[in-house]
C-alpha cells in the first residue's frame, strides 16, 4: 500500500469500508520521508506512531491491532485510516513544532477537536472534467490564470461548464491537492503528482 495515496484520498482506490493494514515500519518510512531525518522529526514521529497505537483504544472492534516481528500493525477500514492518519500528521508536526510534551492519548483526543480534518474528494464530473483539461497540451504544470484555463478547455465542454462552475471546479482541485492556487493565478498538477494537502482554518 503507498501511504502517500491514502493521505492523498484517491479516488477510485477502494471502497471505504475496505479494511487495510497500517505497520508502524511502514508509517515510519513514510514519516522519515517527509519530514527528513532530525530531531524535531524524530520528535514528531514519535507523536505520530503514538497516535495511530491509539486508534485501537478509541475504535474498538473498528481497529485490530497487533504487534510483529517488526513492530506492531493495526488493521482498520480505509475511511478510518484517512482521520486517523490526518489527525497523527497533525499531531506528528505540532510536536516538531515545539508541542511534544503533550501525551499520545491527549493529542488524539484534542486534534480532531481543534482541526477539523475534512476528507475532501472529487465527483464523477470534476474527474471528468480534470480528464479533460489535463488532456490538453500544455496545461498540466503551467501557471495560469483561471480564466486563461478555462479558454483552453475544449468548446464542448465550456458549453457545458460555466466559469463560475469552473471556479468552484479549481477549488476541489485545490482541496484535494490536483492544483496550487495562488493570488488568482493556477497550477493544474497531472494526476501522479498529486500533492499533500493541510489546510488550517
Amino acid at each position: 500500500m503507498e501511504l502517500a495515496a491514502l493521505i492523498n484520498y484517491p479516488d477510485g482506490a477502494g471502497s471505504e469500508s475496505e479494511f487495510i493494514t497500517l505497520s508502524s515500519a511502514s508509517l515510519e518510512s513514510f514519516w522519515m520521508g517527509m519530514a527528513g531525518e532530525s530531531y524535531a522529526s524524530r520528535q514528531g514521529l514519535q507523536i505520530f506512531l503514538d497516535i495511530v497505537k491509539e486508534i485501537d483504544a478509541t475504535r474498538g472492534p473498528a481497529a485490530e491491532f497487533n504487534y510483529s516481528p517488526t513492530g506492531w500493525e493495526v488493521r482498520l477500514s480505509r475511511a478510518v485510516a484517512q482521520v486517523v492518519l490526518s489527525s497523527a500528521l497533525l499531531g506528528g508536526l505540532l510536536a516538531m513544532l515545539g508541542a511534544d510534551q503533550l501525551p499520545a492519548a491527549v493529542l488524539a483526543a484534542v486534534v480532531p477537536l481543534l482541526f477539523d480534518v475534512e476528507r475532501v474528494s472529487m465527483e464523477e464530473s470534476d474527474r471528468y472534467l480534470l480528464g479533460k483539461l489535463l488532456n490538453v497540451p500544455g496545461v498540466a504544470g503551467v501557471k495560469m490564470t483561471r480564466e486563461q484555463l478555462y479558454a483552453r478547455l475544449p468548446k464542448q465542454v465550456r458549453k457545458q461548464t460555466t466559469l463560475r462552475d469552473f471556479i468552484e471546479f479549481l477549488d476541489v482541485c485545490n482541496k484535494v491537492g490536483q492544483a496550487d492556487v495562488d493570488d488568482g493565478h493556477v497550477i493544474v498538477h497531472a494526476v501522479g503528482d498529486k500533492k499533500f494537502r493541510v489546510t488550517f482554518r
